[in-house]
């Protein structure tokens, strides 16, 4: 049984045509959010009916550690002293595990048709910015697309920017073309966003995307010289956008003007930290001192905004507490949340979850031009993560949940029959299952 048997094998047309369908759906957000998720939710209960062919995906170290971070958290509320304000509509991105698993070699059916709906929700963001329609959108923001938050767009963009331009890097013809294309589309669905953040994390993403492809083994210098001009290329057309457009610089400007104020050491505290960076710099403070309040078990699910509230009494005043908008049920990052509510386990599950799938997915991708962009991806997931709660709305829960998964699945030699022993695999095979993932 060679690999090109486990094409019939592995999965069946029905799963794979429910995970594209929701791959497809769910970046768009908007009315196709809901409906993006269902379909998700049944391409899980379809994989569920091959889970002998990779129950060993399912027992992973990375993936149990993020069921017992969610298990946890659920837990949480038999403590918290304000369970009804627990936001849990994200524990249902859990569906994505039996959903992405069984894809195997085929991750090709998540990839492609992820990066065409970012592209297609970069359209609805242009057509939102020229005002040819009239797109939800923020009023801080000028464009919108189907969803309501654009940075939580922003990091559906910078995942696609990754895991696409991966393949961009090494294919060649008609296929580099288009993953070029898509890859662009994401780039600018992400630049629409006006998220800093976003921009920050993706322009790192990058940069490790290219410098990991002109420094692989196979790669020569004439690659290595190719991938320091296409930085500097970047690096000089973004620099000549912000420069040319006037919503980038008063991004830009506002940046640095929110550090400047945050360190200039102004006795007015409330004009200090009055900023969108402030406020984060004062959560992380306040979830800091509310995890050793309860290092075991932390406050509970819910309990953030309470929690906050509290310790607004007794926070010195040069840390801000003072500041409006600082008790609030979003702190504005995964980690800040679950230091407050599920205090010390809470954040030793969730670190070792992601960093752990940040590091396997590296290893992944090492030869493999459909996981090249893993690990780029997720460090662009963990830096955007440090500003923004990506796992309490399902909308964004659910691409990390699908990251984590596609990161974990078995390289091509390693693939398993369905009794367990492993499948010969030849350079022949090898060469065709590539070419056929690329298709």
């Amino acid at each position: 049984m060679t690999l090109r048997d486990t094409h019939q094998t592995d999965s069946g047309p029905l799963h794979l045509t429910l995970v594209w369908a929701a791959a497809l759906m769910l970046p768009l957000g908007g009315f196709l959010d809901g409906a993006g998720h269902l379909v998700a939710a049944a391409a899980g209960v379809s994989g569920l009916t091959t889970v002998t062919l990779w129950w060993r995906t399912l027992i992973h170290p990375v993936v149990l550690l993020w069921i017992g971070w969610w298990v946890l958290v659920l837990s949480s509320l038999l403590w918290s002293a304000t369970p009804e304000e627990a936001r849990l509509q994200a524990v249902w991105c859990l569906c994505l595990i039996p959903a992405v698993a069984p894809l195997q070699h085929r991750v090709q059916r998540l990839i492609w048709p992820l990066a065409i709906g970012v592209a297609i929700q970069s359209g609805i963001q242009v057509l939102s910015f020229t005002e040819a329609i009239d797109g939800p959108r923020p009023p801080w923001h000028r464009t919108g697309g189907m969803y309501w938050y654009p940075p939580a767009v922003g990091v559906w963009a910078g995942v696609s920017m990754m895991l696409m331009g991966g393949c961009a890097l090494q294919w060649r013809g008609r296929r580099q073309v288009l993953a070029v294309l898509l890859t662009a589309c994401a780039g600018l669905g992400l630049i629409l966003t006006y998220n800093r953040a976003c921009w920050a994390a993706a322009g790192i993403g990058a940069m490790l995307l290219v410098m990991r492809w002109a420094w692989a083994p196979r790669s020569n210098s004439r690659h290595r010289w190719a991938s320091i001009s296409a930085i500097a290329l970047v690096v000089v057309i973004g620099c000549g956008t912000v420069l040319s457009s006037q919503s980038m610089r008063h991004q830009v400007r506002a940046a640095a003007k929110e550090v400047s104020t945050m360190w200039s050491g102004d006795p007015d505290v409330g004009s200090r930290f009055d900023s969108r960076l402030g406020r984060r710099v004062l959560w992380w403070n306040a979830g800091w001192h509310l995890m050793w309040e309860a290092p075991l078990t932390g406050h509970g699910a819910g309990s953030t905004q309470l929690s906050l509230g509290r310790i607004e009494r007794t926070l010195p005043p040069e840390w801000g507490a003072v500041v409006p908008g600082f008790i609030t049920w979003n702190p504005h990052s995964p980690y800040v949340s679950t230091a407050i509510e599920q205090g010390l386990p809470g954040v030793a599950l969730l670190l070792s979850a992601l960093v752990g799938a940040t590091t396997v997915g590296w290893k992944r991708g090492r030869g493999d031009p459909l996981r090249m962009g893993i690990g780029p991806a997720w460090i662009t997931v963990l830096l955007i993560g440090t500003s923004h709660a990506l796992l309490l709305d399902l909308y964004t829960a659910t691409l990390v949940s699908g990251l984590l998964t596609l990161s974990v699945l078995p390289p091509l030699h390693r693939l398993h029959r369905p009794d367990g022993s492993r499948m010969p695999l030849c350079h022949n095979d090898l060469h065709d299952s590539g070419r056929s993932a690329a298709m």
